[in-house]
């Protein structure tokens, strides 16, 4: 599923014109901003999709070494990239992924800590404290270093 953000600039002739404008579209329940102006009636708009943010589930190692070798991959991901993603994650942890998991991501784990998953019985495991991660518009993959 998909939320759209759309921008859209009008140039019309009349200050009624910009308004039927308006109510088409606050009836479709788009986001918009009119500017009137008498020399044009050109309409240019610009439509931004952002997919929605993955759902997803701490990963839970077995052994502390093994969620800070991940840890260190994905900010070694970061150092080279400047971004990792949760897919990313997913392929260090040995997780299959979707596809919207390449368009989510952080840019700085920086403050990410391992953390013990405790049971009644004891630990565990470990995860990773991460942040919520941030939807990546664009992500190439050459090299900041």
């Amino acid at each position: 599923m998909y939320k759209f953000e759309v921008t859209c600039v009008f140039m019309t002739k009349t200050v009624e014109q910009a308004e039927h404008i308006r109510k088409f579209f606050d009836d479709a329940q788009a986001l918009m901003t009119c500017e009137n102006s008498s020399f044009s009636s050109t309409a240019i708009s610009e439509v931004n999709a952002k997919p929605e943010m993955p759902e997803w589930d701490a990963i839970v190692f077995s052994l502390e070494t093994e969620a800070l070798t991940v840890l260190e991959a994905l900010k070694g991901v970061i150092h080279n990239y400047g971004v990792t993603t949760v897919q990313d994650l997913n392929d260090f942890a040995g997780l299959s992924g979707r596809f919207i998991d390449t368009k989510w991501g952080w840019k700085d784990l920086d403050e990410v800590k391992v953390k013990s998953v405790e049971a009644p019985m004891g630990v565990i495991g470990y995860s990773l404290d991460l942040p919520t991660p941030e939807f990546i518009e664009h992500i190439t993959r050459s090299s900041h270093v």
